[in-house]
């Protein structure tokens, strides 16, 4: 997998891993075609770097994605809020050139364009009409509420919906025969505290937040491990690899 091609420390490259992230830091589909470096952010904008526990016993760490997909979806707890201070960089997005309080004149010329186009005509516009048939709908945004289904301006057939578990995880250096005695439990630095020490605890370990530290460096992040994938597994076809047709597709 992507996590487990590109999450290593080399140091410890060799040591049995499994590795936890939580699916709300994939934000949007992976489509046939070339993987840019704006796919980078809309698939995983965020910048959450990796912890881990070192030598945990599997018997224990097989366990935890389990009690994390049957608990509540993980949230940041307000300390980890206000310390972070949350803004672009979390995002990794630069401050945007226009100031936010900027705004646009508005267009002078805009009503009478507008009445222009209201006037009444003189004869019916009957000329050049044909019977066409309707096309054929597009995946996209579809709206239902409480006024039914009909409200979208362009009509579009629905993108499938599939639920997904609050975590995913990985495993990555495990012996070809039989499961290892104890991993290197790898996950986001935000869940650290919150949610895999409880889970550990609560299947009998005794850890605390002096027992995490980072796997990678700060600036290895989730918004770096697809591109780094990326580089190293799809550049065959490269500059002319082949191209879906997006997102609701079956390709």
């Amino acid at each position: 997998t992507a996590l487990a091609a590109t999450v290593i420390n080399q140091t410890r490259a060799d040591i049995p891993r499994l590795i936890i992230i939580n699916t709300g830091s994939i934000r949007f589909d992976l489509v046939k075609g070339p993987f840019t470096f704006d796919d980078s952010f809309i698939v995983s904008p965020f910048d959450d770097a990796f912890q881990f526990i070192p030598n945990v016993p599997y018997t224990l760490a097989s366990q935890v994605l389990g009690i994390l997909n049957a608990g509540g979806f993980q949230k940041r707890s307000s300390e980890d809020l206000e310390s972070r201070d949350l803004n672009t960089r979390d995002f990794n997005f630069n401050t945007p050139l226009i100031p936010s309080d900027a705004c646009t004149a508005p267009d002078d010329n805009l009503e009478n364009r507008n009445r222009a186009l209201l006037r009444p005509r003189s004869e019916p516009i009957t000329r050049n009409l044909r019977n066409r048939q309707a096309p054929a709908l597009t995946p996209g945004y579809t709206t239902t509420d409480d006024f039914g289904t009909n409200g979208d301006d362009t009509p579009h057939s629905r993108i499938p919906y599939y639920p997904q578990p609050n975590d995913l995880q990985a495993n990555a250096s495990f012996p070809v025969t039989g499961l290892p005695d104890t991993v290197d439990l790898v996950f986001l630095d935000f869940i650290g505290t919150g949610y895999i020490i409880p889970a550990l605890n609560k299947l009998g370990g005794k850890y605390s937040a002096s027992d995490i530290s980072y796997y990678l460096p700060k600036s290895f992040t989730t918004n770096s491990y697809l591109p780094e994938y990326a580089k190293k597994y799809w550049q065959a076809g490269v500059p002319n690899c082949p191209v879906g047709q997006g997102v609701g597709y079956n390709n």
